[in-house]
């Protein structure tokens, strides 16, 4: 069955912020998880922990030795060529003509059979992002690991990622890390929010069918007592305002770059969950 993936007491701060607070869950094998949450939650964040590229932590994540098929939220610009860059991710144990054949196979399902002699830095935005999925896909692992893996993608893309999703049961874990909800419950996926610092499930008869008429109530602290807000805080999002304490609530749309500007302008951000 496998090695579950074992979080236990983990905290991370940065600088004065602490993103996560003494954190304990284990990810069950054979389960595909759902981490939801605006950006500047700890999401990517908390896929750099398990997967051992970040340190700076108290607490312990025991992944028994698992091995990790991941695709970041963006793909750095490469000058090779898209075939060149697949086959240099193709595991060693795999003889060429294998090789050939699992590129060829996920390139003609997203669609990139044209742009196989394409320079990474020339693709388009939503192009890039369906290598970037190709590439985690093409990896032999335990654990595939999509940071924000429908943004860029057009509809078809989309519809293109969620089958092939659906027909992947080779990996012990999926762990899709998205602040949209809805495409991906198809897939069937424990979901679990980033929320004031801690991990809390959810179930899907939470979430809304319209995202658009969705919002998030978010919560933040100062150091400084009625601190300058953002000029994108409106009257209309306060729900609360203490000389140390903020409560909005903000449109889904919105809640991505406010929780950033906030951040960025010395807040402490410790609740954010959908309403």
């Amino acid at each position: 069955m496998g090695e579950p993936i074992e979080v236990q007491q983990l905290t991370k701060h940065f600088g004065k912020h602490k993103l996560f607070k003494q954190v304990t869950f284990t990810f069950k094998p054979q389960t595909t998880y759902l981490i939801t949450g605006p950006n500047g939650s700890g999401k990517s964040t908390l896929f750099n922990i398990v997967m051992g590229l970040m340190g700076g932590i108290s607490g312990t994540v025991h992944t028994h030795r698992l091995t990790f098929a991941y695709a970041p939220s963006q793909l750095e610009q490469r000058p090779q060529t898209v075939a060149q860059f697949l086959r240099a991710l193709i595991a060693v144990d795999v003889s060429p003509q294998q090789a050939r054949q699992k590129c060829q196979t996920l390139l003609t399902i997203f669609g990139l059979q044209s742009y196989r002699k394409t320079k990474m830095m020339d693709l388009s935005t939503g192009t890039r992002q369906k290598v970037n999925l190709v590439q985690a896909f093409v990896q032999t692992a335990d654990i595939l690991m999509l940071d924000e893996p429908l943004s860029g993608l057009d509809k078809t893309a989309r519809e293109q990622l969620i089958q092939h999703l659906q027909q992947r049961d080779d990996y012990q874990n999926i762990l899709i890390a998205s602040h949209e909800i809805q495409p991906l419950l198809v897939i069937k996926p424990t979901i679990l929010q980033v929320a004031g610092g801690k991990l809390v499930p959810q179930t899907a008869t939470k979430t809304r069918t319209d995202r658009d008429h969705q919002a998030y109530q978010i919560q933040v602290t100062e150091a400084t007592p009625m601190r300058q807000l953002p000029e994108t805080v409106t009257a209309e999002m306060i729900i609360e305002r203490t000389a140390r304490t903020l409560v909005l609530r903000v449109p889904a749309v919105q809640s991505d770059k406010l929780v950033l500007e906030l951040i960025q302008t010395g807040f402490h951000l410790e609740v954010v969950h959908a309403i």
